[in-house]
């Protein structure tokens, strides 16, 4: 969810925003898409690219 990490846990905001996630959720659920659907090979690597050209951690990947 766009800017879902700025909302601070205590802000009234907060909870409608995880019923929205959730609302979107189901919806992906609804049409069986998984997260193999978006995660690839090619994507992996493009983010290690990324990562190492942006002077990252190798072990960035891992805590994403």
């Amino acid at each position: 969810m766009c800017q879902s990490s700025s909302t601070p846990a205590e802000d009234p905001l907060k909870l409608d925003e995880c019923h929205l996630s959730g609302k979107y959720i189901l919806e992906l659920l609804k049409i069986d898409f998984k997260p193999r659907d978006i995660i690839t090979n090619k994507s992996l690597r493009n983010a290690m690219v990324i990562v190492m050209a942006l002077g990252g951690s190798t072990n960035e990947l891992v805590v994403a």
